[in-house]
């Protein structure tokens, strides 16, 4: 495990961040965002004025029917009810992980500086030998 994954090394020596780490945060907040809008979405809809004042509800009168039947506002509110706790799972779980990855800086050696200094060290030294050869691995 000599080779750094996820990133570059001069990416991880010169900034120290990765620039797919940005992109996976942006991608879960969005998939966040969408989630407790559709959860609120559906939690709701079904008992409000929205509901009723439908085009398809209106000129179809079985799906006006079936639309208006309880059990129908009780599953599409319970899918919103399901959307909205996976969002706010998924919120939890995008808290969790910036808060494991705040350090305390302690002066000159901070994580930044670390990091630098255990890559260099990994490069320097270059793979591990462990007696295999690993043929078509990196």
């Amino acid at each position: 495990m000599g080779a750094i994954s996820g990133c570059a090394a001069s990416v991880v020596i010169y900034s120290g961040f990765c620039a797919e780490d940005d992109i996976s945060r942006l991608g879960r907040f969005l998939l966040i965002v969408y989630f407790v809008e559709t959860g609120l979405v559906l939690g709701f809809a079904p008992w409000s004025e929205l509901w009723e004042r439908n085009l398809f509800i209106e000129t179809i009168p079985i799906l006006g029917e079936m639309a208006r039947s309880p059990a129908v506002l009780g599953a599409v509110s319970g899918v919103g009810l399901v959307t909205l706790c996976a969002g706010l799972w998924e919120l939890a779980v995008l808290v969790r992980l910036a808060l494991s990855r705040q350090r305390p800086l302690s002066g000159v050696g901070s994580s930044i500086q670390v990091s630098v200094s255990r890559v260099g060290r990994s490069l320097e030294q270059g793979p591990r030998k462990t007696g295999r050869e690993w043929i078509g691995k990196s």
